[in-house]
This record gives C-alpha cells, structure tokens and sequence, in this order.
C-alpha cells in the first residue's frame, strides 16, 4: 500500500505504548507501513474510542455516525482495515488499511496502516 499524503499539515505523532487494563476486551493498534513504522492508533472496545496523538498529548476520538469513523467535531478519523481471523494466541493481525484523517478545516491525510488485535 501508498501512503498518500494530500496535506502534511495533518501529522499524527507517535503515540507512546499505551495501557491495555484487564476488563478493556479488546483492542486494534495500529502503525504507519513506512520504514520504520510509526504507532499512530489504539482502537479501544470499552469504550469505544480511538486514540490518536494530533499534537503533544493523545486524544480519545467517540465513535462517530458514519460506520469506521470517529469524531470530536475538531478532528475526524476514518478507519477502512482488513483483520484476519485470531492467529490462537489471542489476537488477530491487521494486514492492511487505510486511516484517513480531517481537520474541521477541510485539511486531509491518508496513511496505509497495518496493525495488530489483542484482547485480554
């Protein structure tokens, strides 16, 4: 996959390793497919957020209307991604997707993402 940048003034930064709690179900995280990969989101299932790093602190995105998207109404994420069904070790891999992210100012990025599911 092509990472296709249509406005660089969208960068997500690294987002730190993140906690993953008993009692959270389940969660995709997700990198960049560049060299090296990038950790850019988590997609927590309780509740039901995605975790990006707009800036210098990560913000939660709720789940927005549209299906794979989510919002704060300043910043927008839709995600498009391809799971494989668990690999017996309690997760599944993320082979491929796209994450596309908009600012309330009409500003657009789109990244080729992989990733992993886990669930505890």
């Amino acid at each position: 996959m092509i990472a296709l940048v249509l406005a660089s003034a969208v960068a997500l930064a690294e987002l730190p390793p993140q906690p993953f709690p008993p009692g959270m179900g389940c969660a995709i995280f997700l990198w960049t497919r560049t060299e090296p990969p990038k950790r850019i989101a988590m997609l927590a299932e309780r509740p039901a957020v995605l975790r990006v790093m707009p800036g210098r602190a990560p913000v939660d995105l709720p789940r927005g209307a549209e299906p794979g998207s989510y919002t704060n109404g300043k910043l927008k994420v839709t995600l498009d991604i391809a799971i494989l069904p668990e690999a017996g070790f309690g997760g599944s891999d993320v082979v491929g997707g796209a994450m596309r992210v908009e600012t309330a100012d009409g500003e657009e990025q789109i990244l080729a993402v992989g990733g992993l599911r886990a669930c505890n």
